[in-house]
């Protein structure tokens, strides 16, 4: 054999070599990657990109269409985040959780504390809650169970959104289903300026009855 077909067959052999490692290395990337069924619906099909995984890596990505986590039981985690804040409707979350806008959960909420936000710097038009007592008679403290005991099957208490919203209809809202919803930290002013009116009341009552004993006294001298 010559030095010219030697060299010839060696760059054949090489070449097959490279091409079988190319296709295992490929075969092994495609078993890892279970491409989606189909595009999101706001993808055109043909789109390039539009179906591809989210990446891991530091940088930041944005991705079109809805993200749907599914463990099929295998795992009962969803979505995990290490480290960094999640922001719904924000794209700069200063907590774990940023959410702006409402939210909604049809089960149980569980937290240390929960803090609204109250500072007097973003009010306006301040006034005391008038007839505290009065609107707080017209509320009826009740023990329930929900229809749907999906919901829970155990005894409730609480209060009746429609009797609130007789009195105070600035903490009653309706959701997209149409049913009314209770903003039940926002009866605590009402109850503060209540008991106020039964303190007032009650001294009254003391400086009433204080004469009436000296009255008494008068009398039995």
């Amino acid at each position: 054999m010559t030095s010219k077909n030697f060299k010839i067959s060696l760059i054949f052999i090489t070449a097959i070599i490279l091409t079988l490692g190319l296709s295992i290395s490929l075969q092994s990337l495609l078993a890892a990657y279970t491409a989606p069924l189909a595009n999101p619906a706001t993808c055109l099909t043909g789109d390039p990109g539009c179906d591809a995984p989210l990446n891991i890596g530091s940088l930041l990505q944005t991705k079109s269409g809805a993200l749907w986590i599914n463990t099929d039981g295998i795992s009962p985690y969803g979505l995990i985040v290490e480290t960094g804040n999640v922001g719904i409707g924000n794209t700069g979350p200063s907590y774990k959780l940023d959410v702006s806008g409402d939210t909604r959960a049809t089960g149980a909420a569980y937290a240390a504390s929960f803090n609204c936000t109250s500072d007097i710097k973003l009010k306006k038009d301040i006034n005391i809650i008038d007839n505290a007592l009065l609107k707080l008679n017209s509320i009826n403290g009740v023990y329930y169970k929900w229809k749907d005991e999906i919901k829970d099957k155990d005894r409730q208490v609480g209060v009746i959104a429609q009797d609130v919203e007789k009195v105070l209809p600035e903490i009653i809202k309706t959701n997209a289903d149409g049913y009314k919803t209770v903003d039940y930290s926002k009866l605590s002013p009402l109850l503060i300026e209540a008991v106020k009116e039964l303190d007032k009341e009650n001294k009254i009552l003391k400086e009433q009855i204080k004469d009436l004993q000296l009255k008494v006294e008068r009398l039995e001298k």
